[in-house]
């Protein structure tokens, strides 16, 4: 019987050396060795896995609105996600319903909503936020009590929704029977992230990490703030795959990615709902790609719709002014007119002006020792470019300004400018898209570039010194008399 069975593996085996068909036909033949071989049990092919690939998810956590790019390195592929509805923006808040549970974004047909928790970044950040509101009770608590529970609740929500979204569409790229390797980086203040409220923003974000892979469910706010310190106090922040980084500078990576991108000195300023966010820094480009040195970062809630509520407060005040005096003297068809107030436009200026005087005190322009007035063989004044982005980002009156404010704040004459240049952030090569200035966050919190040792941030620069002051030397009268 031995010498049987080694006879029809020997057939097979010249068999198999003499197919000239196709591929599929070898494993047959191996399979009906294998099956002639006494005690060989045969098993199914098992199903091919294929290679593990990465997945890069980029979270804008704005003030007002939320917004998420994924990139996909291994077929070099970044696109913006829909993870709610049919919109690419997310309203950033929670809903506390009728049943005193948190729901994130809305409670749908669950309960009732009472009472909405919007600007969850800026309330982060400044628990005692001005233009939204400071006091905010969710049940036996108070809305600062529990804001980054609160935060890492919405974010693990948003974490969730965007890898959905992502297999959604990506099917057969990021299919069940393939490994995926999520990692995000959420986006945070150049401001705040120079500053103590780095290992704050850190902590949300990685605890929202953990939490993405539980089921989504409303919670109590009691629950909520107890689940979130035990969380806390279990994770190594060194070791999660989440990671923050500068808004502004993930924005400027993606800038920089267009080559054609000079080297030089820029502002950038993101237009938002609820912040104004500015930033003037340097790119340089060497062998090793681009980086950038950040001279000045600051934000402020001077976004559209924190502007628009400081309108309505002024126009509240002045109501009987502005609204009751064209009803009763207006006519037939009155006409309310409220113009935004001479303060609030220089509240902008200043803020603005504030962000290019810290980067100058760090070297942005060297001190000019030339009068204002240019000679013949003086070269031209410098022009600083001023990117905007956002979604406030189209307003021409936040580019008025501006520009302005050179001018109106002696700019030209102190360092010797041309002034401001004003622009909306252009895309790089090969996106064409009207909303980029938008998402440029997003999209830039993906970029494979966005290294965290690429740039140097403004707590790393010492102020430039001014320069001494110029005395002129005037000679005694008495050792010049004789010369006359």
């Amino acid at each position: 019987m031995s010498d049987d069975w080694q006879e029809k593996l020997r057939k097979l085996h010249e068999q198999l050396l003499k197919d000239k068909g196709s591929n599929s036909a070898a494993p047959r033949v191996k399979d009906k060795a294998r099956a002639a071989a006494p005690g060989v049990v045969v098993r199914p092919a098992a199903t091919m896995r294929m290679p593990a690939v990465e997945a890069v998810l980029g979270i804008d956590f704005g003030t007002r609105f939320t917004k998420v790019a994924l990139f996909l390195p291994h077929i070099d592929r970044r696109i913006l996600l829909t993870v709610h509805g049919a919109d690419r923006v997310v309203p950033s808040r929670l809903i506390l319903g009728d049943d005193d549970r948190l729901y994130s974004i809305t409670c749908g047909s669950q309960t009732k909503p009472k009472v909405p928790i919007e600007y969850l970044k800026n309330r982060l950040a400044d628990p005692h936020a001005g233009a939204f509101g400071g006091y905010v009770e969710v049940g036996k608590y108070q809305l600062n009590q529990i804001i980054r529970p609160a935060c890492a609740f919405y974010l693990a929500d948003i974490l969730r929704r965007a890898e959905a979204a992502a297999r959604t569409a990506f099917p057969a790229e990021l299919s069940s029977n393939r490994s995926v390797n999520w990692s995000a980086n959420v986006g945070v203040p150049t401001k705040h992230y120079d500053s103590e409220m780095l290992g704050i923003f850190r902590e949300v974000a990685a605890v929202a990490w953990v939490w993405r892979t539980k089921p989504a469910d409303s919670i109590s706010a009691a629950n909520l703030a107890a689940e979130y310190e035990k969380t806390a106090s279990s994770i190594n922040l060194k070791d999660m795959p989440i990671q923050v980084a500068p808004e502004l500078t993930a924005a400027l990576v993606h800038f920089a990615e267009h080559r054609n991108t000079p080297s030089g000195a820029y502002s950038f300023f993101d237009i938002g709902g609820g912040t104004l966010d500015g930033s003037v820094f340097r790119l340089r480009r060497d062998n090793e790609g681009s980086s950038f040195d950040i001279l000045a970062a600051n934000v402020e809630e001077l976004g559209t719709m924190a502007i628009t509520r400081n309108l309505v407060a002024h126009a509240y005040k002045s109501m009987a002014t502005l609204v009751e005096h064209p009803i009763i003297l207006g006519g037939v068809s009155p006409q309310i007119n409220i113009a935004i107030p001479r303060q609030i436009e220089e509240r902008i200026q200043t803020f603005f002006s504030t962000v290019i005087v810290g980067a100058v005190q760090r070297g942005l322009f060297p001190p000019s020792a030339q009068p204002s007035r240019r000679g013949l063989n003086e070269p031209p004044k410098p022009t600083l470019p001023v990117l905007v982005g956002g979604g406030g980002c189209r307003s021409e009156w936040y580019q008025r300004l501006f520009v302005r404010t050179c001018e109106e704040y002696s700019h030209s004459a102190q360092w010797g400018i041309a002034g401001y240049d004003v622009k909306i952030v252009p895309p790089p090569a090969g996106i064409v898209n009207d909303d980029y200035p938008r998402f440029v966050i997003a999209l830039g919190l993906t970029s494979p570039n966005l290294h965290f040792n690429q740039y140097r941030l403004p707590s790393r620069y010492s102020p430039v010194p001014n320069l001494p002051d110029r005395k002129l030397s005037v000679p005694a009268y008495g050792d010049t008399k004789d010369l006359t």
